[in-house]
C-alpha cells in the first residue's frame, strides 16, 4: 500500500485522509503540524498515523501532501528539500498556486501536484459524509497527476486538469460563487433588516429562495432559472429598489448595480431591444429617485 506523509494537517487534510485510510488506499504514517497537540488530534480524527511537530523525525513515504496555508508552502518545500525527502511524488491543496510552489523538491526526485477540492470544509465530519461527488480541479506533473487522481477518483471525487497558467482565473470562479455568495447574502439580510424585518425571519425567509435557485441552476442552467425584474424588463421595480438603498443601504447601490449589468447580460436574450436599452439607462443611471 502506498504511504502517506501530511504537513500541516487542517482541516481538508483530516478530511482527505480519514476517507483514504477508510478506503484502505493509503497508509497514513506521519502527520505534522507546528502545535504537536493539534497533530495529535488530527490522527485521533484520521483513525491512523503518528504525531510530529517538526522535520526531523519523519519516514519516508510514496507522497508528501503539503497542507499548509498558501504563504508557507514553498517555505516548508524549501525545509522538506533541504532535509531531503524521499519519495515519488508530493502535491498540495490550494485553489490558486500551482504545483511549482514546490519546485525545490524536485531535487529529491520528486514528481509535482496540485490538487484542489471545490469544496468546503468547514466542518471536516460533515465533509466527510458529502465529500462524494465534490469536483476536483488538478495541474501538474503528468507522473504525479497519474499517483493522485486514483486515490481522489477512489473517495468519490471528480477530477479534472486544469491550465496551470490560468489557475488564479479558476479560483477566481471559486472564490465569487462560494465565498460571495455568502457576502451577496450578508447584503440581502441587511435590505430586510433595514425594512424592519428581523433577522430571524429574513434568513428563515431567504434561505429556502437561495436552495430553489440553486436546484433550478442544477435543472436548467443559468439563464433559465433566472427570475426576477430584469429578466422580467420591468426598469421601474428597478428604480424603485435603488432608490430604497440609496436612501438606506447606499454602500450597497453599487453592488446592486454592478450585479444587475450582468444580470441583463445573462438574461439579454429574453428581452427586447427596448427593454434593455432602458435597463442599461436605469442601472447606469446616478440620480436613483424614480422616475414615477
Amino acid at each position: 500500500m502506498l504511504t502517506l506523509n501530511i504537513i500541516g494537517a487542517g482541516r481538508a487534510a483530516q478530511t482527505l485522509a480519514y476517507l483514504w485510510r477508510q478506503a484502505g488506499l493509503l497508509e497514513i504514517q506521519a502527520v505534522m503540524c507546528r502545535d504537536l497537540q493539534h497533530a495529535r488530534q488530527a490522527v485521533e480524527f484520521i483513525g491512523a498515523g503518528t504525531a510530529a511537530n517538526n522535520l526531523a523525525p519523519l519516514p519516508s513515504a510514496d507522497i508528501w501532501l503539503i497542507a499548509t496555508p498558501d504563504d508557507q508552502i514553498q517555505l516548508v518545500a524549501n525545509q522538506l528539500a533541504a532535509a531531503g525527502i524521499r519519495g515519488q511524488s508530493a502535491f498540495h491543496l490550494s485553489g490558486s498556486l500551482t504545483a511549482e510552489q514546490l519546485a525545490p523538491l524536485r531535487s529529491c526526485g520528486l514528481t509535482l501536484a496540485s490538487v484542489h477540492p471545490i469544496r468546503s470544509f468547514a466542518q471536516p465530519q460533515l465533509a466527510i459524509s458529502q465529500f462524494a461527488g465534490t469536483c476536483c480541479g488538478a495541474e501538474g506533473d503528468a507522473g504525479a497527476l497519474a499517483l493522485l487522481l486514483p486515490l481522489f477518483s477512489g473517495i468519490g471525487a471528480q477530477t479534472f486538469t486544469i491550465d496551470s497558467q490560468q489557475k488564479s482565473l479558476y479560483h477566481a470562479g471559486s472564490v465569487m460563487a462560494c465565498n460571495y455568495l455568502v457576502s451577496l447574502l450578508e447584503a440581502g439580510l441587511q435590505c430586510f433588516e433595514a425594512a424592519g424585518v428581523s433577522r430571524e425571519h429574513a434568513t428563515t425567509a431567504l434561505l429556502p429562495l437561495l436552495h430553489g435557485t440553486l436546484d433550478n441552476i442544477d435543472k436548467l442552467g443559468t439563464a433559465k432559472a433566472l427570475t426576477g425584474p430584469i429578466v422580467r424588463g420591468d426598469s421601474g421595480v428597478v428604480e424603485k429598489h435603488q432608490a430604497a438603498l440609496q436612501q438606506n443601504l447606499p454602500q450597497l447601490l453599487p453592488l446592486y448595480q454592478l450585479l444587475g449589468q450582468h444580470t441583463l447580460k445573462l438574461a439579454s436574450a429574453q428581452l427586447s431591444a427596448t427593454a434593455l436599452q432602458t435597463l442599461a439607462e436605469t442601472l447606469a443611471h446616478t440620480n436613483k429617485t424614480p422616475r414615477d
